[in-house]
């Protein structure tokens, strides 16, 4: 299953990039933008790097991928990484390294300072997630816990960005750094592709607890979809009902709180129930098991009394039998001989 996770974020990743890459090709607004009415577009550097990454992380979900294969995963990884650097040197240094319109020529404005040039949150998740690419195809538990660490900061500015355009709050989305801004399908596609990196190794790093068949792992699998969607849910729920007039920011905070105490109330009652259940047949399996071994244990008890009255039954019928009997082994040595046989024979 998470194969297929992995799998399907690293083709959503290469249609985005490939529908940007073609906005630009002829002009497509929307393609570029990705929602209408907003100015800030996905950068080219910005939909090559994300082609990259998707075919990366498909390479990587392979079982066994061929050298050839394997040498183009790496670099294409480290290509991400070093656009990533390079865009970030243009901004700390004031450069202009050129390669921000390589392709396609781009236009200043409110959104875009630099002509061609991705965010500077942007280029900072593509150094994380490249590190965290090239780090996943050395399969050690370091290297994964690493990997999921990048992706997850990444991941984490990204979502910044999103909620940013969900509560139209324009510093968010440019990391409170007024430089170029990230559009909302680029921050959503670091999100895809975060989760396409964890599920590359969902059975070590951070993913490991998530995907644990013990109690932890299954309490984790079902808090953590309510732990990211109802936040989100919630505060867009209440923050449209002032905008659209239905009342003011106090009452937007106590509806806001009354729905958390309400929601959070559930999902704690609905987890006691749960792991009262799960103990509950914890302790049946093990009275169960304490009956079975009871049980067994009278058997042994019963077939070992058997066994010794048996024993001593054959014990008695051998040693007082009035003709003589005797055990002979395979070598015709003489294993054991009653009283009589010894009177026969004449020897003790």
């Amino acid at each position: 299953m998470n194969k297929h996770i992995s799998r399907i974020a690293g083709l959503f990743v290469i249609a985005i990039a490939c529908l940007v890459l073609i906005g630009w090709q002829f002009d497509i607004g929307l393609l570029k933008a990705g929602l209408r009415g907003i100015t800030a577009t996905m950068k080219v550097n910005t939909a090559i790097c994300f082609l990259l990454a998707g075919i990366s992380l498909l390479v990587l979900q392979r079982n066994q991928p061929t050298r050839i294969q394997y040498q183009i995963y790496k670099l294409f990884a480290g290509a991400i990484v070093v656009i990533g650097l390079l865009t970030l040197s243009e901004y700390l240094f004031g450069w202009n390294l050129k390669i921000d319109e390589l392709f396609f020529r781009d236009v200043v404005s409110s959104a875009t300072p630099y002509a061609g040039r991705m965010g500077l949150n942007t280029a900072l998740n593509f150094v994380l997630m490249g590190a965290a690419l090239v780090l996943l195809g050395r399969n050690s538990e370091r290297n994964i816990w690493m990997a999921h660490i990048f992706s997850s900061v990444a991941a984490l500015i990204s979502l910044l960005s999103f909620v940013g355009y969900l509560f139209e709050v324009d510093v968010a989305t440019r990391l409170i750094v007024l430089k170029t801004a990230q559009t909302i399908h680029t921050s959503l596609t670091f999100l895809i592709l975060c989760v396409g990196i964890l599920a590359i190794r969902p059975n070590k790093g951070v993913m490991q607890v998530v995907t644990s068949p013990l109690v932890g792992g299954e309490m984790a699998r079902k808090l953590l979809p309510w732990a990211i969607a109802f936040p989100l849910v919630l505060s867009c729920f209440t923050f449209q009902g002032r905008k659209l007039g239905w009342y003011d920011i106090q009452f937007e905070y106590i509806l806001q709180i009354a729905f958390e105490v309400l929601i959070f109330s559930i999902i704690i009652w609905g987890t006691a129930r749960y792991l009262n259940q799960i103990d509950l047949r914890r302790k049946q399996a093990e009275l169960a098991l304490k009956t079975i071994n009871e049980t067994l244990e009278s058997l042994v008890t019963d077939q070992t009394q058997a066994l010794r009255k048996s024993e001593e039954q054959f014990r008695n019928a051998f040693e007082n039998a009035s003709i003589g009997i005797a055990i002979i082994g395979l070598t015709g040595q003489f294993i054991k001989v009653n009283s009589a046989s010894c009177q026969i024979v004449g020897y003790p």
